[in-house]
């Protein structure tokens, strides 16, 4: 049911489907490590990986491990589209939004539902990221379909996970904040999905270049988009 702060939905069972969302782009040789990780920690959803009509040594890697695609075939190849397209085109009654750089530690999912059992958001913990494992922000979330239907973790309201405005940054600034807003959020520090990341000092590589070279036009976007909402609040 929707109330003034939001939803908030059963999920005490432990077998409540996760769609398990990544957007890739150019790392044909992460898609088996993932998925094998993924297939170790016993989920009870399937992955899905989000990827370019045009990128074809990413969709034959996908192929090879009978990885389950989902093809973007707009022009805008940025992190939030894609999600925004996961979203649109799974059914599961929750999902989780994850880069291909992760590792799934087991039971992250069961882990998640019992220690957050009130919430429709749930942060789980990279292990990298300080305000991430302080419990004060998402970077890969997991979020009830019914809290995006009918509120949005994104400023844009209803039916939309992320602002399609931004490239790749910010993205969890929004939905960290909207979450809040509606008293939405919660944190599972043993629902662990490590972040093998340049900032915890791992190789970076040309696809994080690329999202690089829009962090300053995506952070000045996130600012103002916050102001005006504080504004209008």
């Amino acid at each position: 049911a929707v109330t003034g702060v939001g939803v908030k939905p059963e999920h005490n069972k432990m077998d409540e489907q996760v769609a398990v969302i990544v957007p890739v782009m150019r790392r044909p040789q992460s898609v088996r490590a993932l998925l094998n990780s993924y297939q170790a920690s016993n989920p009870s959803g399937d992955m899905y990986f989000i990827v370019d009509e045009d990128d074809e040594p990413e969709r034959e890697a996908i192929k090879r491990v009978n990885g389950n695609e989902i093809v973007n075939f707009d022009q805008r190849k940025s992190f939030a589209r894609k999600c925004n397209l996961g979203y649109r085109l799974t059914d599961e009654p929750w999902l989780l939004f994850v880069g291909d750089d992760v590792v799934f530690h087991k039971n992250w999912q069961q882990n998640a539902f019992v220690e957050c059992p009130d919430k429709a958001f749930i942060s789980t913990n990279d292990l990298l990221t300080k305000k991430v494992t302080s419990g004060q922000h998402a970077v890969h979330p997991i979020i009830s379909r019914e809290f995006i239907d009918t509120v949005g973790t994104s400023l844009d309201g209803p039916c939309r996970v992320c602002h399609e405005g931004y490239k790749h940054f910010n993205v969890d600034d929004e939905w960290t904040m909207v979450a809040k807003n509606n008293n939405q959020y919660g944190f599972s520090p043993t629902s662990v999905i490590e972040h093998i990341h340049p900032i915890g000092g791992e190789p970076v590589d040309p696809v994080y270049n690329l999202a690089k070279e829009n962090q300053d036009e995506d952070y000045k976007l996130w600012l103002k988009r916050r102001e005006d909402f504080n504004s209008h609040s």
